[in-house]
């Protein structure tokens, strides 16, 4: 696993080591929560535990950032876990919609400079927002796109799952930005398109588990136009007409990918870093295709052991795809 290891502060570009030592001298004996330096370093601890079991991908990119910076993206990617698990964990919408409340007031408190809720992820983002000065806004969007979907789950067009996931997915790509210091419209333009990508891509790769609980989250219109109805979703009937309908989503986030690619030689050699989450998710979607665009294939479900190479030598090559 040396293939993970962040580059020693030496080899480094000046400007690099610069920015790094900028990001890494403010002290955390005080901070806005109160909390000590054992508690941020255990809630650092608890949000990459979390990352690792269960955004395996988010985390395997995680590592290419400085190791300064991984703490941040780990609070980042961990909150996103946390809205997430509220669907799966609720069975009324009033429950979850206070759960999703809670988040909005553990922001609103970090944002003030109160102290938050004692809660692990809350606690590692009242560090992690002041000290690498990441906008509120893209958390209250990310918040209120989850609080959202508890309310409206269906995609009703492959536009809505595009909005989704630039509401999700490029937002987290929109911090992780942020954390590399990157305020760039040209660098959030080619994370839009990556995360839309990244978004349908783990819709699709979704599908087995959603269908096992009869939820069908797949765009409405496509499988309409395809004439897959919820029960041949469900049931795996009329496997033709759904691999048709996964085959013209999936080339909606493959052309996305191909869009940002086309973006990356503009953007400054760092801001790779933030997007190279989106190279597991381009392998799922040659995997579909390999596999020829079967939604159930076991296959999607399985990560290559040789992953960690493919993201390495995407961020030495500066390619996606």
């Amino acid at each position: 696993m040396a293939l993970l290891r962040s580059p020693r502060l030496s080899v480094l570009p000046k400007w690099h080591q610069q920015f790094i030592r900028s990001r890494s001298t403010h002290s955390t004996v005080a901070t806005s929560s109160g909390s000590t330096p054992g508690d941020i370093a255990q809630a650092i601890q608890h949000c990459q535990t979390l990352v690792r079991k269960q955004d395996y991908y988010g985390y395997l990119a995680s590592l290419f950032f400085p190791k300064a910076l991984r703490p941040a993206v780990w609070s980042i990617r961990a909150l996103n876990l946390e809205l997430a698990s509220i669907r799966d964990t609720v069975s009324d919408t009033t429950i979850g919609q206070m759960k999703m409340l809670f988040w909005k007031q553990a922001l609103e408190d970090i944002k003030e400079k109160r102290s938050p809720p004692h809660h692990p992820v809350a606690l590692a983002l009242a560090d992690s927002i002041p000290r690498f000065e990441l906008s509120t806004a893209w958390f209250t969007k990310l918040i209120n796109t989850r609080s959202n979907n508890l309310v409206h789950p269906v995609n009703y067009t492959l536009d809505d799952l595009e909005q989704y996931s630039e509401g999700t997915a490029s937002t987290l790509l929109y911090l992780q930005l942020e954390c590399l210091g990157i305020r760039d419209v040209e660098a959030d333009h080619t994370a839009s398109h990556l995360g839309k990508a990244i978004g349908i891509t783990t819709l699709l790769r979704a599908t087995p588990y959603n269908a096992s609980k009869r939820l069908v989250y797949l765009p409405q219109d496509i499988l309409a136009k395809h004439r897959v109805s919820e029960e041949d979703l469900c049931r795996q009937r009329n496997p033709q007409s759904l691999s048709d309908a996964v085959f013209e989503i999936s080339t909606r986030a493959h052309d996305h990918i191909l869009t940002a690619q086309g973006h990356l030689a503009e953007l400054q050699p760092m801001a790779f870093t933030a997007l190279l989450v989106a190279v597991p998710y381009y392998h799922v979607l040659k995997t579909l295709e390999q596999n020829h665009f079967d939604v159930f294939s076991p296959q999607l479900q399985r990560t290559p052991w040789r992953m960690p190479y493919y993201i390495w030598k995407a961020s030495r090559l500066r390619k996606i795809c």
